[in-house]
């Protein structure tokens, strides 16, 4: 077993039957470097406190073979061992593990499961310090994990939404133990255990077809659940869900990365290349967004650029002083300084600049086409309002009306 597990990329160039040498915690602490959260990933400390959680479990294993009846011929069921010597293996390591150790589901993912944090997924959100627990899919790692470093034959198992462990031996295992020290047979046995979360169990195949989702017409065809997986099917699950973390971020490079490798282990699981494309399918959707929102702010700088007052071809924020000076003309076009209906000097002066004619529409203040000094050159008539005649209106001149003087009375005469 490697002692310094190596990067993503270095995984290409391991033949598969390379694989098989390797760890599983080392390849799931593998899987998950890199992502979001593990900047600070220790895997050589993790991979140490996993042999003494070990080392833990096989000391109180020894401690309590004394229990076991060798001669019972209790028959196992769901919940207890009986008189198979493997179900009291793992049912003492998980014990341990969770009462001991500290392995046990996070408690926040009970009622609201987020699969999508790289500590929830990976062992290192379990086997670390500051870990507050894991889930269904990094538990079962664990106890496989702990499991092999005691030589006992447990393998990863894959069923729809979940995952467990199983112990699968049909030709049956000695140990050999030292510090303690035992030295035994177990008989060949098969049997599904389940961990994740408080207790355990040993459910059939059976069990898994209904829960925690009921299978579909499509899952009992690719016939990829409910089989002892090996290490290359192992670092393809582990990949997967590497990718699902990235796609949450929209990491779309190394997503599609993950499932490029994925891919390449296990090339005739078909649930692989479906996701693959899908995912790809959800990326160039993603690029095309992208590209038009970068065309409308495009067009809307371009229709900014064509109201901007400057001169034409000239940059938004050019200082030269014809654009600052035909920023001037129109700032001072648009409303006189104390509004429409004042009357005063500067306000009359803005409205009668308001009213020139600047030049030809869409040309810039200072043009010298022949049109644009045209229209400059026209005469104007005066629309400056007069006090007591609304702004705009044409002042009419003012003509005085003939007075008529009263005639004169003669008193005490008749009038003629």
């Amino acid at each position: 077993m490697a002692d310094i597990a190596p990067t993503l990329d270095e995984f290409t160039g391991l033949s598969i039957a390379g694989l098989d040498s390797y760890d599983v915690a080392v390849l799931n602490l593998c899987a998950a470097r890199g992502l979001p959260g593990t900047e600070s990933l220790d895997i050589a400390a993790l991979l140490e406190k996993l042999d003494d959680w070990a080392q833990q479990v096989k000391f109180e294993i020894c401690r309590h073979l004394y229990r076991f009846e060798i001669q019972s011929f209790q028959p196992p069921t769901e919940f207890s061992y009986g008189s198979s010597l493997a179900r009291f293996f793992c049912w003492y390591m998980l014990q341990v593990l969770q009462e001991d150790c500290g392995v046990r589901y996070h408690p926040d993912r009970k009622f609201k499961p987020d699969f999508c944090q790289p500590e929830d997924l990976f062992i290192h959100g379990i086997v670390d310090d500051n870990g507050k627990g894991g889930t269904c899919a990094s538990m079962p790692v664990v106890y496989v994990a702990v499991g092999r470093r005691l030589g006992l034959p447990v393998y990863l198992v894959q069923s729809r939404g979940h995952l467990f462990f199983r112990w699968d031996d049909p030709r049956g295992t000695t140990i050999s133990w030292s510090n303690p020290n035992l030295k035994l047979w177990i008989p060949p046995d098969r049997f599904n255990v389940e961990g994740s979360g408080e207790g355990i169990a040993y459910y059939d195949d059976a069990h898994y077809i209904q829960w925690p989702e009921l299978w579909t017409e499509i899952d009992f065809r690719h016939g990829r659940y409910l089989r002892s997986m090996t290490a290359t099917e192992t670092l393809a699950d582990f990949l997967v869900q590497r990718s699902e973390c990235f796609h949450e971020r929209h990491n779309w490079n190394e997503c599609l990365k993950s499932l490029y490798f994925a891919r390449q282990l296990a090339p005739d699981d078909q649930r692989y290349d479906w996701l693959h494309a899908k995912r790809t399918k959800e990326w160039q959707a993603h690029q095309k967004s992208i590209t038009r929102m970068l065309e409308m702010e495009q067009e809307t700088r371009q229709r900014r650029r064509e109201k901007q007052p400057g001169c034409q071809g000239h940059p938004l924020n050019c200082g030269c002083h014809l654009c600052q000076r035909s920023q001037e003309i129109v700032a001072s076009r648009t409303v006189p300084p104390h509004g429409q209906s004042c009357e005063c000097f500067h306000c009359r002066q803005a409205r009668e600049e308001a009213t020139k004619p600047q030049g030809m529409p869409g040309h810039t203040p200072f043009c010298q086409c022949a049109g644009c000094m045209q229209r400059r050159m026209q005469p104007q008539r005066p629309q400056v309002a007069t006090f007591g005649q609304p702004a705009g209106r044409i002042s009419e001149p003012h003509i005085p009306k003939p007075l008529s003087l009263p005639q004169p009375q003669r008193f005490g005469l008749p009038e003629r």
